[in-house]
This record gives structure tokens, C-alpha cells and sequence, in this order.
């Protein structure tokens, strides 16, 4: 997901370690073909509060550097800042959140948990209080598998274990929204997301 420049690669693992390498200083002005003077950097940990169990994603939190977006089968959502992994914010719920997305120009994050249940939660540095939840809809009956936000934030696309696709619109600030319904699936979905539409409403 990027760091500090996008000079740093960030992964996460099935037991909640998240890692980071740093791309060596040459990486973007070797010429294609050529092979860099210096290899990465060793993967280091760079989340000293590690999550419990498996990452559902990693995402930048979108216009502030070095911060990243996490959640996991522990229940929680947290926003961090490289390169020292010091947790900046949070939220926990009660069950493993499986899918994470956050929208690219807007501070939200949409989630979805292993018991069908889809929100929406805006993302703050601030330490001093949960993050909000901004909508909360049981939309699918079983795990959500994939989710995603448009860029600035109007609209939410889940797919579920259970062969649907659910579309939400959000209200302004994503404080709240409403079903569109449902697009039944003839087989399950592997990857979902939102692409930007064209001036002009083409494409």
C-alpha cells in the first residue's frame, strides 16, 4: 500500500503480522532491463499491536502520508502510521471482519464481517474516541467476501458466500444509506470493485 513516497511495501499475513520493505533508493530511475544496484530490504514488522489472526486488507488512508488502513478476523479496524506501526485510531467488533475497502478521496471505510453484516465507518487520526460507525445493514446471509466504495464515497458494492451482490447508496458524509437491491450471481465472485466513471458519465 504504499509509505512514506510510496517507497515502502506493506503485506499482511494469515496470522495477523503486518510487514513492510523498503524499495531501494535507485528503484524508480533504474532503466527497464537493468537490474537495480541494491536488493529490497529485509521484511520487517512494523505493527507492534499486531492483529489476531488473518488480515481481511490493507489500504493508505487516503490523503494523509504514511497511514494505513487494517482489519481483520479479530474484529477490529484500525488506522496506523509507518513507519513506526503505532495505532492512531480504532474500532472493534464482535465478529471477524472478512472484507475491507476504503474509498480512494473520501475518509471511509466499508467492511464486511463473517456474519453477513456490511458497515461503513469514517477514519480519523483521533485517539481519543472509537471510530464511527456511519451505517450498519445485514445484507447478505452468510460471510461478505468482497467489498468496495466509490472514490468519493456515494456508493457500496458487497458480494457474499451467499451468490448475491448487494448495492448501497450512501448519504452525504456516508451517514447512513439505503438498499438498491440485490443482483443474483450464477457463480460465486472472486473480486470486486468500483472503477471511476468518465466526464460526461461514459465508461
Amino acid at each position: 500500500v504504499g509509505g512514506e513516497g510510496f517507497a515502502c511495501v506493506v503485506a499482511g499475513s494469515g496470522d495477523g503480522m503486518v510487514v513492510a520493505a523498503r524499495l531501494p533508493p535507485d528503484a524508480l530511475t533504474t532503466p527497464w532491463g537493468a537490474a537495480p544496484d541494491s536488493a529490497l530490504q529485509p521484511m520487517t514488522a512494523v505493527l507492534a499491536d499486531a492483529h489476531v489472526g488473518a488480515l481481511a486488507g490493507l489500504w493508505p488512508l487516503p490523503g494523509v502520508a504514511c497511514h494505513v488502513v487494517s482489519a481483520g478476523a479479530d474484529g477490529s479496524l484500525r488506522v496506523w502510521r509507518l513507519p513506526d506501526g503505532s495505532v492512531s485510531s480504532r474500532r472493534t467488533f464482535s465478529s471477524a471482519q472478512t472484507a475491507l475497502c476504503v474509498a480512494t478521496s473520501a475518509p471511509l471505510a466499508a467492511l464486511g464481517s463473517e456474519t453477513g453484516v456490511v458497515r461503513v465507518v469514517g477514519l480519523s487520526l483521533d485517539e481519543s474516541r472509537p471510530l464511527p460507525v456511519l451505517f450498519r445493514r445485514r445484507l447478505h446471509a452468510g460471510p461478505v467476501t468482497h467489498v468496495a466504495v466509490s472514490a468519493g464515497g456515494e456508493w457500496v458494492a458487497s458480494a457474499g458466500a451467499d451468490g448475491k451482490l448487494a448495492l448501497v447508496a450512501l448519504s452525504a458524509g456516508g451517514r447512513g444509506g439505503r438498499l438498491l437491491g440485490y443482483v443474483a450471481c450464477p457463480h460465486a465472485l472472486t473480486a470486486l470493485t468500483w472503477p471511476a466513471v468518465a466526464p460526461g458519465g461514459a465508461g
